[in-house]
């Protein structure tokens, strides 16, 4: 523990002194006592907020992929080509031609790029107002970068200062409510300070949270199976006499209306992003219904 001396009087009646530990101050101010026989001590914390990291990922360019070229390669790909027999279609191969066929496509349109982004502290006040702010402030500034205009200029600057009032707002707001809140319990003050700056984490296991869970239903099942051991069969009463042998077939318009109405979201393993695949809906309808079909 680092401690430094700065104080230069007693910061009590009783002539008593305070002691700091674990960081350096500077700055250190000493009222006179008012209600009690304790001063108001002010001081700067030397505190190292710490590097950002930077990270790279590969990524595509899906908002710049030209959407007419996009949809003339899904027109000559296999996935628009008619059926050549009128065999029963296997969804494994169907599956392949897909995947294979956009993987293909994708990266002749949008070849995977590296970007570079830096991961940083975020500061407890940074919610979704600050959030949608830096990205207005960010469109715009790329805006006036492309454009090298007076009034996109004006623009960007304006943002700019905006965000930097939001900020200040944000930040003054959330350490008076979190005063007032548990300002007068010190030690639920701490305990909250020490929860933000994550200081009350335990870091030092090596197992991590995919294996705890693995592990814990593994547990789960062996002490079902040891409590069960021996035990007679349960004897089954009632039993369910229908059975559901086919299926309707869905039809175009159906797997239309889906499609449209699911949420936009996709993850790293499909080929092509939701929304791309909403716009290029017309074309890869016949087959899209021959997998569900299949």
């Amino acid at each position: 523990m680092r401690c430094n001396t700065s104080l230069q009087q007693p910061t009590g009646a009783g002539a008593h002194w305070m002691t700091f530990d674990g960081a350096l101050i500077n700055e250190v101010r000493v009222d006179s006592p008012i209600l009690s026989d304790h001063s108001l001590v002010i001081c700067g914390l030397c505190v190292d907020p710490g590097q950002a990291t930077a990270t790279e990922h590969l990524v595509h360019g899906w908002r710049q992929m030209d959407r007419d070229q996009l949809c003339r390669a899904i027109e000559d790909s296999a996935l628009c080509q008619p059926r050549c027999t009128d065999d029963d279609d296997d969804v494994n191969e169907l599956f392949a031609t897909y995947d294979c066929t956009m993987h293909d496509i994708v990266d002749q349109l949008a070849p995977l790029h590296t970007v570079h982004c830096q991961t940083g502290h975020i500061v407890p006040w940074f919610d979704a107002d600050c959030r949608s702010a830096r990205r207005e402030c960010r469109r715009l500034e790329r805006w006036y970068l492309r454009t090298r205009t007076t009034d996109d200029h004006h623009r960007w600057v304006d943002a700019a200062r905006r965000r930097s009032r939001l900020y200040c707002a944000k930040k003054e707001s959330f350490w008076l409510d979190r005063l007032s809140q548990q300002g007068r319990s010190s030690s639920a003050l701490w305990r909250s300070l020490s929860s933000m700056l994550g200081r009350d984490r335990d870091v030092s296991g090596t197992t991590s949270p995919t294996a705890g869970f693995v592990a814990f239903f593994h547990r789960k099942v062996d002490d079902v199976r040891a409590s069960t051991a021996g035990q007679p069969p349960p004897s089954v009463h009632d039993t369910a006499h229908s059975t559901l042998s086919s299926f309707r077939l869905c039809t175009e318009p159906e797997v239309r209306r889906h499609i449209m109405k699911s949420p936009i979201k996709s993850c790293s393993l499909d080929p092509l992003p939701t929304f791309l695949l909403r716009e290029q809906i017309d074309s890869m309808l016949p087959f899209i219904t021959r997998i569900d079909n299949a």
